[in-house]
């Protein structure tokens, strides 16, 4: 089962704020009032509510400021702001600091609840992609960067077949009987013919035909030792 709402109520009319806090527990939330904003910025700097719901206009710290600061210290809070003033001008303002979204009095009680799931279903939606997309970088962290960019394809190419070269070129150059053996080189006649004519000694005029029939087979088996 889902933990509940952590729910604040900010407003000074205590008569309407008590309504609005009995409904609210009656839908499951677990709700805490306040008169005024200072009480409200105590009370947030004390405990990580999902929900604040503060008038616009209060005595001392206004409403806009309770939720501004709220969202600065919670990102993942909602705040609805309630106003009696329902202009464009109010809205835009209360959003720009951070609110979710407002209502104005008077208002029914199933409104507020609009607004409320409305805001909680957008909450919802914005942690699961962020939950997704973490996923997704993590699984492919590498192939992604491979498979998204041009230019790391480009230079995993070019890593790919720098060490293919060099691995080659470590092996005709015989450094270890291991790495030769690993990788063999073709031999041409030619090839073949001037390096064992350079490791033979000069074979003698009597001596000459079975000398030839040495250096042949010393060549051959030097192609497949190779």
């Amino acid at each position: 089962m889902a933990e509940p709402f952590h729910l604040l109520i900010v407003e000074d009319e205590a008569p309407l704020r008590e309504v609005i806090a009995e409904q609210l527990v009656d839908r499951g939330f677990v709700v805490e009032q306040v008169g005024t904003g200072e009480q409200a910025l105590e009370r947030l700097s004390a405990f990580a509510f999902d929900i604040l719901i503060a008038d616009l206009h209060l005595p001392g710290i206004d409403g806009s400021t309770v939720v501004e600061k709220a969202v600065a210290l919670y990102p993942d809070l909602i705040g609805i702001i309630i106003t009696g003033y329902g202009t464009v001008k109010t809205a835009v303002e209360a959003i720009k600091r951070g609110a979710a979204d407002f209502i104005t009095k008077p208002f029914q009680f199933e409104s507020l609840m609009h607004v409320l799931s409305t805001a909680l279903e957008q909450r919802r939606l914005k942690s699961e992609n962020a939950y997704l997309r973490s996923q997704l970088e993590e699984r492919y962290r590498f192939e992604g960067i491979v498979g998204r960019s041009r230019i790391m394809r480009d230079l995993f190419h070019l890593l790919e077949t720098v060490a293919a070269t060099t691995t080659a070129c470590g092996a005709r150059s015989g450094s270890s009987p291991s790495t030769a053996a690993r990788f063999p080189r073709p031999c041409s006649k030619r090839s073949c013919s001037a390096t064992c004519a350079a490791r033979s000694p000069a074979p003698s005029r009597t001596g000459q035909a079975s000398s030839s029939r040495r250096t042949a087979a010393r060549c051959s088996s030097t192609r497949w030792a190779r």
